[in-house]
């Protein structure tokens, strides 16, 4: 299973201040096999959107608008997948 640092603090409620190999350290005397620890870097403008509407393309098929919402904004974007439905949510790369 993976589990990320953020997920724990989130849940600990404030940042730990311990580096990744004494964090696997601690998590081993809890009972906890850490197996390796990986670094993921941050995608800079993508947040977690959830689609309100999804509406035909005007001048293509195999397209559609689909309005996004992260929250705080709301945005009408042109999207390709064929299997999104109102109510997913998914990665919105923000420009």
């Amino acid at each position: 299973m993976k589990i990320s640092v953020n997920w724990i603090q989130e849940i600990l409620g404030h940042s730990l201040s311990v580096s990744a190999e004494d964090l696997s350290k601690i998590l081993l005397n809890l009972g906890f096999e850490v197996t390796h620890a990986q670094h993921t870097p941050k995608c800079a403008g993508v947040v977690l959107g959830q689609i309100l509407k999804i509406s035909s393309h005007p001048n293509a098929d195999r397209l559609r608008i689909v309005d996004v919402t992260d929250g705080r904004s709301t945005e009408a974007l042109v999207c390709g997948a064929p299997n999104i439905a109102i109510g997913q949510r998914c990665l919105w790369a923000k420009t």
